[in-house]
């Protein structure tokens, strides 16, 4: 597999003394983009994908280890670190870290003359995703993993016995409104994860399974599961926001499905009146191993 270097950057590169840095450029699920350097200044570059120049910072450093590559479709892989910075530095915080800003989100990496930076001048080397963005001390850490990742995961369904469509998609039919909520009050033992919507109609698990969805403040764009409602608009998450919802907070709930197929109460029965039995994506009658035969090797033979 070849690529294709900038014909500038390539003469650069083969010289003895070089002004070279690497850039890693995050892009979030939100859209945001976060730009890092492993150079001692913030770098503005442009890398001409459409996002305009972005400032890579150099408060938060970059260390890329060693790139393990090989030939094939094998996964590239590395570990990506770097240390939180003071919200006075102007880079990516430790709040922002274990907020969950940088999970899962698409990652480039170039390399640049940091004394010529000409739209579109580098080398990519490495294109991929990062895994779950770590904080241990003051250092965060991100295991990025190459584009080739997506060839090994499963193309084709598997038999399950709930049903594998998504809520609302194009396979399960059915459409859902999201209803519009304000904080009133948050609870006094557990603040990230209780608090009321006093106008919220609704009577006891109304919204069980539901979700919510974060949309002012700094949890804004965090969508969590609802563990339980109840009448008066008192919203319980299964796990807590990482900062603590305060009044005025805005959010928007939906009521999700069970997906398990004999549930009258929230699954498919609940959300269709009729031809429910149509819009089931599982075999919910498939026979089920005896446990004595799937803990003994062979025994289902």
């Amino acid at each position: 597999m070849s690529k294709t270097i900038n014909a500038t950057l390539l003469t650069h590169k083969a010289l003895t003394t070089t002004t070279l840095c690497r850039l890693l450029k995050l892009k979030a699920k939100d859209g945001t983009i976060w730009g890092f350097a492993n150079l001692d200044i913030d770098v503005a570059y442009d890398d001409n994908s459409g996002d305009g120049s972005i400032d890579y910072k150099s408060a938060n450093g970059l260390v890329m280890a060693r790139l393990a590559t090989a030939a094939g479709t094998s996964v590239d892989n590395t570990d990506l670190s770097g240390v939180a910075a003071d919200v006075a530095l102007d880079g990516v915080t430790e709040e922002q870290i274990r907020a969950g800003l940088l999970d899962y989100a698409s990652c480039w990496v170039y390399e640049v003359n940091y004394n010529d930076l000409t739209t579109g001048r580098h080398e990519v080397k490495a294109r991929g995703n990062a895994g779950t963005v770590a904080m241990s001390g003051e250092q965060f850490r991100a295991e990025f993993r190459s584009l080739t990742q997506h060839f090994k995961q499963p193309i084709g369904e598997v038999t399950s016995i709930t049903c594998r469509a998504r809520f609302g998609d194009t396979r399960c039919g059915k459409s859902y409104t999201w209803v519009s909520a304000t904080v009133t009050s948050v609870d006094g033992t557990e603040p990230n994860r209780i608090f009321t919507c006093s106008a919220l109609a609704g009577a006891t698990d109304e919204y069980v399974p539901g979700v919510v969805l974060i949309t002012s403040g700094d949890n804004s764009g965090k969508e969590v599961e609802v563990e339980a409602f109840t009448t008066g608009g008192i919203i319980e998450l299964t796990e807590g926001l990482y900062y603590t919802p305060t009044v005025g907070m805005t959010l928007d709930i939906r009521r999700d499905c069970s997906k398990v197929w004999d549930d009258t109460d929230h699954g498919c029965k609940y959300h269709w009146s009729t031809d429910w039995n149509l819009h089931f994506r599982g075999e919910p009658l498939i026979p089920l191993g005896q446990e004595g035969e799937l803990s003994t090797p062979g025994a289902q033979l």
